[in-house]
């Protein structure tokens, strides 16, 4: 039986699909010791890749190209990795990678094609996905704030990355022994889970990191 690598380098990437999405993308990366997760830096996409734009055709390939070339390291991404399962027709998620761009044109055609299967199905534009019912605060794959981010997140981060580099995306795909671990994560769900709260995350983000100190969990580099 291969024995899989152990994880060493962890990345949380808030992900975007704005046009200048090297503004918006943050990456953090951190590292894993003997009193749990040493956060190291916290950086927009432009500056983390080192690149002279920040616009979204330059900045997801190179993101792409950062992720593929890591080994045994796992990186957590706060958008949708698939629809609801009445929107998807492929028998397995990968099938639905590889039809990804025949399916949508644009992110606009996504969302417009997304509301129709919705309003067909449930009667109403927006459906969330069975994972998400338990959050209230998830917002659904097509809503306005959400459907650059799902578009472009799927077509232009997954799909090369499972296809091309062979990244693992459990529970979905199996990918090659020391590829990288590549994760959907709900922050808010976080935040919710350790009793970080909501309202201090945001507008008190040093409370907010605070708290997770003091949970013994998490720990900060003085660049931080």
């Amino acid at each position: 039986m291969p024995v899989t690598p152990a994880i060493e380098t962890i990345y949380g990437i808030d992900f975007s699909g704005a046009e200048n999405a090297g503004n918006s993308i943050w990456i953090t990366e951190a590292v894993l010791d003997a009193a749990g997760i040493l956060v190291s830096s916290c950086r927009s996409a432009k500056d983390f890749l080192g690149l002279s734009t920040s616009k979204r055709e330059v900045v997801l390939p190179k993101l792409v190209e950062f992720v593929a070339d890591k080994r045994n390291a796992a990186f957590g991404c706060d958008f949708p990795f698939s629809l609801p399962a009445h929107l998807v027709r492929e028998s397995t998620w990968k099938g639905f990678l590889e039809g990804y761009p025949r399916l949508f044109s644009s992110p606009e055609d996504f969302q417009k094609q997304c509301n129709e299967g919705n309003r067909a199905r449930c009667n109403k534009n927006e459906v969330q996905r069975k994972t998400e019912r338990r959050w209230q605060q998830c917002i659904p794959v097509n809503n306005l704030r959400m459907y650059k981010m799902t578009h472009f997140g799927i077509g232009s981060f997954l799909r090369p990355l499972v296809l091309e580099h062979g990244a693992k995306v459990p529970p979905l795909t199996d990918g090659n022994p020391g590829n990288p671990v590549v994760l959907e994560v709900f922050g808010t769900g976080t935040c919710i889970n350790l009793d970080i709260g909501l309202t201090s995350s945001k507008q008190n983000p040093g409370k907010a990191l605070r708290r997770l100190e003091s949970l013994r969990r998490v720990s900060f580099a003085s660049a931080c």
